[in-house]
């Protein structure tokens, strides 16, 4: 915000950050007469939590603001709608934004994992916001709960599905 409003023909205020995360243009005007002017920025993916420093100059003064930026955050994990005891189950976990470079782990946990063995984790690579494995499902003798769990930055979400136990699987064996 300038101290007076801008002269007649505007007043040009340049803009730095501490680090190139945000989409900010190297400069913007403020219209005559006000004393702001607002706009929008994006930010890259960033892999952790980063404090981003960003100095708005005009003339001989300038002014630092520090800005909060957050990695992507987990949204969901789906498993399959229909399990079936010695098939394939598939497994998928979401971000609410693009993975930053390099991806995103994230942890996932099989409370059956005798029958449903998830691996201990799952990377979304760099720029999307989703990643799927396929899991082997041990052959059951009755329907079975499992519920399979991912954890992204403190972030825990999980979906509970049933490994469903087939007769005539048993059958196809014999």
């Amino acid at each position: 915000e300038l101290t007076d409003v801008a002269p007649a023909s505007g007043a040009r205020i340049y803009l730095t950050q501490s680090e190139a995360i945000l989409d900010l243009p190297g400069s913007v005007r403020v219209p005559a007469g006000n004393r702001t002017v607002s706009l929008a920025a994006r930010s890259v993916p960033v892999p952790a939590t980063t404090n981003l420093r960003i100095t708005a100059t005009y003339g001989t003064s300038s002014v630092s603001r520090v800005v909060k930026i957050n990695p992507p955050r987990l949204t969901s994990i789906t498993v399959q709608s229909k399990i079936r005891g010695g098939g394939v189950g598939r497994v998928s976990v979401k971000l609410a934004s693009p993975a930053p470079k390099g991806g995103m782990t994230v942890r996932l946990n099989s409370s059956r994992p005798s029958l449903f063995p998830v691996p201990s984790a799952i990377t979304v690579p760099s720029g999307a916001t989703t990643a799927a494995v396929r899991v082997p499902v041990t052959q059951v003798s009755r329907d079975a709960d499992v519920t399979v769990s991912a954890l992204l930055n403190g972030i825990s979400v999980e979906d509970l599905k049933q490994i469903e136990y087939s007769y005539r699987d048993l059958i196809k064996m014999a």
